[in-house]
């Protein structure tokens, strides 16, 4: 049987005025090269060592 959902949090406040501030600050920032190829290659070995997972992303 499965378990009821949680309700989704609200952020009020100063809560949401951070998180609104560092939402518009992260927005502007790029991710490296390097960091780019490296979690092509984190998520390759995933998919290599898992063709269950393969199957249900189609990437047989």
């Amino acid at each position: 049987m499965a378990l009821p959902i949680a309700a989704t949090p609200v952020l009020e406040g100063d809560d949401a005025k951070r998180f609104y501030k560092e939402l518009e600050e992260n927005e502007n920032k790029h991710v490296s090269d390097e960091e780019i190829a490296e979690s092509i290659r984190i998520f390759n070995t995933i998919m290599n060592r898992n063709p269950e997972m393969k199957r249900r992303f189609g990437i047989a």
